[in-house]
């Protein structure tokens, strides 16, 4: 009896966890999202949330080493979002290998978070609307993650983009901020 309490209370931190991930997105995407922006490590960030996803093929890190001893400001939380949005698009394909690579850029004041995967194509018609609310080619998802990671990336004064080449890859860029935001 205990263990079917236990299964069922997974099963409704699952799907609380999957609706709050959703409100996120349509605040994100509605223009409602607050940024709280704060000095972080970003490859410390990133290798902690390559730790918290769990899926199969390899992940590759190839971090700018610059950005170990720099501290630049961006809202953990949200980018957090963003980043896992991205991420499960490129870990749908099981058997792929996935590098995520940062580069400081200090002619631009700006630092860059490139994600990439070998196992994951998508179609040349649909990538000019990749980033619309809704956009999906698959019925088991609501088409907000990429439209949500856009929202957020924007929010910081960044961009993002895609390249469909040999391997899928996102390229996250945000701004280098030297201080954070008061009042968060």
């Amino acid at each position: 009896y205990i263990s079917e309490i236990k299964d069922y209370t997974n099963i409704i931190l699952s799907e609380v966890e999957k609706l709050e991930h959703l409100m996120d997105g349509i605040l994100s995407i509605s223009g409602s999202v607050s940024v709280c922006i704060e000095p972080e490590n970003l490859n410390d960030f990133i290798r902690k949330e390559v730790k918290s996803i769990h899926f199969d093929g390899d992940v590759e890190l190839n971090l700018d080493e610059h950005l170990e001893r720099v501290r630049v400001c961006f809202d953990e939380r949200l980018i957090s979002i963003a980043l896992r949005d991205i991420l499960k698009i490129v870990t749908d394909s099981p058997s792929n290998r996935i590098m995520i690579r940062t580069k400081i850029k200090p002619k631009s004041r700006s630092f860059s978070v490139f994600i990439s995967s070998n196992g994951v194509r998508i179609a040349p018609t649909i990538l000019p609307d990749i980033f619309d609310t809704f956009m999906t080619t698959n019925t088991d998802r609501t088409g907000i993650s990429l439209a949500n990671a856009k929202a957020i990336i924007e929010a910081h004064g960044g961009s993002i983009s895609i390249r469909n080449n040999t391997d899928l890859t996102f390229e996250i860029s945000l701004p280098i901020i030297a201080s954070p935001v008061p009042n968060c």
